[in-house]
């Protein structure tokens, strides 16, 4: 979990994931109904791949990321 965005304008956070296990994937969520990116969470899938989150007092915004996109047959597929 994040902290609450409420008392961190401006703070940012990274997640980074180091693990190369493809079975899992860290899920960043937030406190309450807070949103990232006007999304409930977001997921890391791929070893090396990070996300920078920074609040603006109510909720986190991403603002850098080296994920990879999802491709098209990920989201027919019901991967998310």
């Amino acid at each position: 979990h994040l902290p609450t965005a409420v008392g961190n304008k401006g703070r940012p956070y990274t997640v980074f994931r180091v693990d190369a296990d493809p079975a899992l994937s860290v899920t960043v969520i937030t406190t309450s109904a807070q949103t990232i990116s006007l999304d409930t969470g977001i997921s890391i899938r791929n070893q090396g791949e990070s996300v920078v989150v920074e609040s603006d007092g109510a909720n986190w915004w991403i603002t850098a990321s080296n994920r990879t996109p999802l491709q098209s047959t990920q989201l027919a597929d019901g991967a998310a």
